[in-house]
């Protein structure tokens, strides 16, 4: 029922594992990760931006390599800056900054 209802008790019932042991993810929302990795998040800001254009102009364009390859050679500038992030990466791990075709 309604009155019964406690959003947290998913984030502790998250952190504690049948077995009773624990599992070390208090501070994780359940399926939160859609929204904080890169990639995922790319997609929902996507989305968003059909919806609402006008409130969703804040990101710089992206590309998701490979599969964005051929588009993102379309629209490359050759001396514009651009960022290439892994979407497994973390911490600033594996991040280059590019403004040639070759360095991608």
């Amino acid at each position: 029922s309604a009155s019964s209802y406690d959003p947290f008790h998913r984030i502790e019932k998250a952190a504690i594992e049948d077995d009773g042991s624990f599992s070390g993810r208090t501070n994780h929302f359940p399926d939160l990760d859609r929204f904080v990795l890169k990639a995922s998040l790319m997609e929902h800001i996507r989305f968003l931006q059909t919806i609402y254009p006008k409130d969703f102009r804040f990101t710089p364009r992206e590309w998701s390599l490979p599969r964005e390859t051929e588009i993102f050679k379309q629209d490359f500038k050759q001396g514009s800056t651009y960022i290439l992030k892994p979407s497994s990466g973390s911490q600033g791990m594996g991040i280059s900054v590019v403004q040639s075709w070759e360095a991608v």
